[in-house]
């Protein structure tokens, strides 16, 4: 390395191309975000800033289910490949959350970490290309399908939109694990 740390002059004249090369190099490649499907490395590269690529990582692979040593290699990736992107991108995202319930300083940034999560979660399901892939109980009707539910005289569909879902059910972890 051989390099003093920077001063905050330097931090404050830094251009916008070196922010982007350092970004890139830190978070994005520690990811192998060119590797990754679109959604899933939004996610990854957001949690490795957080809370650093090793992390971001584990989680990862938490929510394929195999071995959690934050290095993303063939095992990795040969699950990565195979597993569907929307629910991984679900999967991934309650970890997270539970995660953050976890950290001792969940009292003072827990709400922060949230939204973060939950604002990625959000803009991962818009990069899915094919839009999230909800069961028919999870799926909020459309206008037609309500219309169409009265012209039949059925019952319309509770709508459950998965982002609730998973804040919810992340929200009542937390609580259970501050509880405890």
């Amino acid at each position: 390395r051989g390099e003093p740390d920077p001063t905050v002059d330097d931090l404050k004249a830094i251009s916008e191309e070196e922010v982007f090369d350092l970004y890139r190099a830190m978070y994005w490649d520690a990811v192998k975000g060119d590797s990754l499907p679109e959604p899933v490395a939004h996610l990854l590269f957001d949690m490795a800033v957080n809370a650093g690529p090793s992390r971001a990582i584990k989680l990862l692979q938490e929510a394929l289910g195999v071995t959690a040593d934050g290095i993303i290699g063939p095992q990795t990736m040969a699950a990565v490949e195979g597993a569907d992107v929307d629910e991984l991108v679900q999967e991934y995202s309650v970890r997270r959350l539970l995660y953050y319930a976890t950290r001792p300083h969940m009292p003072t940034f827990g709400t922060g970490w949230f939204r973060r999560a939950v604002a990625g979660l959000v803009s991962a399901v818009h990069l899915v290309p094919t839009g999230p892939d909800l069961s028919p109980s999870l799926a909020a009707p459309t206008p037609h399908d309500i219309e169409d539910a009265k012209d039949r005289q059925e019952d319309v569909p509770v709508a459950v939109p998965i982002a609730i879902a998973v804040v919810g059910a992340a929200i009542l972890g937390a609580l259970v694990l501050a509880l405890r």
